[in-house]
């Protein structure tokens, strides 16, 4: 009876297009399938003869073997696949779609070869004029970057999108009278599965609306995560561990799990929806709140009411001026805080209103007037690709308190240029030659000092007039006389970062650095010599470990070495993401080694 059914219901369904006769005909196979001698799969694998098998299977042409020809399909290579799957569609069977649909959903395939069976998958479902392949189509596209995470998903979910676009007119014929008899008959026999739900439901839809209309407000977003929890998923124990570090309620122990449920980065694309689509992410109190762009798919979430939760937006200047104007003007991104790489394109065509930015990269110089819209700036970061020259009294008015300014492409530098900066207390110059020697005279509150120097000699003029906490050298021709004159200009510093090639270190200077430093730390980052380590309070930190430890000052500075230890480096901010040396057992071991000579104790 069941196999009948089958016939039966295929033939309607080629007559109709209807959904509910593709259910009948996957229930009947399936019932009739289930009193038979199971059919193993025939065909899987990528042996010649493994092909042969496949291909006389499908010539027999019998309806039951489809589950099994198409099961076969994730076996073999992607152009294979391909192929197979063209012939299988001669049969304009509905249950190709659903096994076609399967595979989308989890490709057995990552690299480029998975686009021919796209391409050739679409054409199949163009074909067969499916209101089930269009819908699905269309749920799947925006979420495909946490199925797919590579630029194959990206160009697959472009696709799909498009592809249902253009089945925006397909339907399934009226049923007849007595079509619905006869499905009325058939569904209470086999009971079909209902139709499978798509996309999130309406309670999570008001729930997320609420925490996009208020999405500095941590309710909405703890509402929606016991919600979430209630229901066995994650995500809402995500979000709860991510708004208590927020709130500086977190431990090590909490970090630690939010690490753990983040590892699957599936997962947590899957979790960044639908922004995820658009770039990089970083989630923030459980939601994304930092988006790198992508040219490609950048217009892909433009106007997503999830851009409601992100704070800051970075390499603006990838984008064409066009489309990064549209971004950035929507009102979905009224929330927006900290934009980066902002061109002088961009900055000149932006309307002149008030902004809630309190960080600003940009590449080239911003405008006095856009500045002046921008009263709650604290943070300004300004590079140069060309020449270029600074308006006068362009600081007036900001309450900048960090400041990053490339120099290098400066034509000239007014000596007064800071006079408006009282307030700043963190600055970073990127190229210290030419400036005037009054430059820092007004940065009376200045504490943190990242000065770079490219060419001597040694701008020691400068540091006179700032009493610094904090300072980073970075400079290819540092000596152990420039650092013991920089650092008697400066009697209140505390922490001392060098940068760059330190090959010249010894351990008298650094014992003579330590007793009145509380931290000293090494930032290596030529090839030749990488390194990143830091000596405070008798304990010896390592975030990256040299590859030659002997030819390094440990060994006579060992007295001021009481404990070695490896610790994190965090990229982008984000905890996260990070780097743990301590990770490597060889590193551990060969570290370990080196100390226990000393009789240094490892921390592992």
């Amino acid at each position: 009876m069941s196999r009948d059914v089958l016939a039966e219901a295929i033939g309607a369904w080629r007559a109709t297009r209807h959904p509910r006769w593709a259910a009948i005909a996957a229930a009947a196979s399936k019932a009739q399938l289930a009193e038979e001698p199971e059919r193993p799969v025939v065909g899987a694998g990528k042996r010649k003869v493994d092909v042969e098998a496949w291909y006389a299977l499908a010539g027999q042409d019998d309806p039951l073997d489809l589950p099994r020809l198409v099961a076969a399909l994730r076996t073999t290579s992607a152009e294979e696949a391909t192929q197979r799957a063209k012939l299988l569609a001669k049969r304009d069977d509905p249950r190709l779609v659903d096994g076609l649909l399967a595979i989308l959903e989890a490709p057995p395939w990552r690299a480029n070869v998975f686009k021919g069976f796209v391409i050739s998958v679409l054409e199949v479902f163009a074909q067969a004029r499916d209101v089930r392949a269009r819908d699905a189509m269309a749920v799947l596209a925006p979420r495909y970057k946490a199925i797919l995470e590579t630029t194959v998903g990206d160009w697959t979910s472009t696709h799909l999108a498009r592809a249902a676009l253009a089945m925006a007119d397909v339907a399934p014929k009226k049923l007849s009278t007595e079509d619905e008899a006869r499905l009325a008959e058939l569904e209470k026999t086999f009971q079909p599965l209902p139709p499978k739900k798509q996309g999130k439901t309406r309670s999570d839809a008001d729930l997320l609306e609420l925490v996009y209309a208020s999405p500095d407000d941590d309710t909405p977003r703890l509402v929606f995560a016991d919600s979430l929890s209630e229901r066995g998923d994650e995500r809402g124990e995500f979000i709860q561990l991510q708004v208590q570090r927020a709130r500086g309620q977190g431990s090590p122990e909490l970090l630690r799990r939010e690490r753990e449920l983040a590892r699957d980065r599936k997962r947590l694309t899957g979790w960044a929806l639908p922004l995820a689509n658009g770039g990089e992410f970083r989630m923030g109190r459980g939601f994304p709140d930092r988006i790198t762009v992508k040219p490609a798919s950048a217009k892909k979430v433009l106007g997503e009411r999830a851009w409601a939760t992100v704070k800051r937006i970075d390499w603006l200047d990838r984008l064409s001026t066009k489309l990064a104007l549209e971004l950035i003007e929507h009102p979905t991104l009224a929330h927006l805080t900290e934009v980066s790489a902002v061109t002088e394109a961009i900055v000149e065509r932006l309307r002149p209103i008030e902004r809630p930015w309190r960080s600003l990269v940009s590449r080239g110089a911003p405008t006095k007037a856009l500045l002046a819209k921008l009263p709650a700036l604290t943070s300004l970061e300004m590079g140069f690709r060309e020449s270029a020259t600074l308006t006068p009294g362009l600081f007036e008015g900001l309450g900048l308190q960090r400041l990053r300014l490339g120099t290098a492409w400066l034509e000239s530098i007014p000596e007064d240029l800071f006079a408006p900066l009282g307030s700043l207390h963190t600055l970073d110059i990127d190229d210290a030659e030419g400036l005037p020697i009054g430059l820092f005279r007004p940065l009376q509150n200045l504490r943190t000092l990242t000065l770079t120097s490219r060419a001597p000699p040694f701008p020691f003029a400068l540091l006179e007039s700032v009493r610094l906490e904090s300072l980073t050298l970075r400079n290819h021709l540092l000596t152990e006389e420039i650092v013991d004159r920089v650092l008697e200009t400066q009697p209140t510093l505390k922490r001392l970062t060098l940068s760059r090639s330190t090959k010249w270190l010894t351990s008298e200077a650094l014992s003579r650095w330590m007793s009145r430093l509380e931290r000293f730390s090494v930032e290596d980052d030529m090839e030749s010599d990488p390194g990143c380590y830091a000596l405070e309070g008798g304990t010896l930190a390592f975030e990256t470990v040299p590859p030659d430890l002997g030819r390094r000052w440990f060994v006579g500075a060992k007295s001021l070495v009481k404990r070695v230890r490896f610790t994190e480096r965090v990229f982008g901010e984000d905890p996260l993401h990070f780097y743990d040396a301590g990770s490597d057992e060889a590193v551990v071991a060969r570290v370990a080694a080196f100390f226990d000579e000393l009789g240094i104790p490892v921390e592992r």
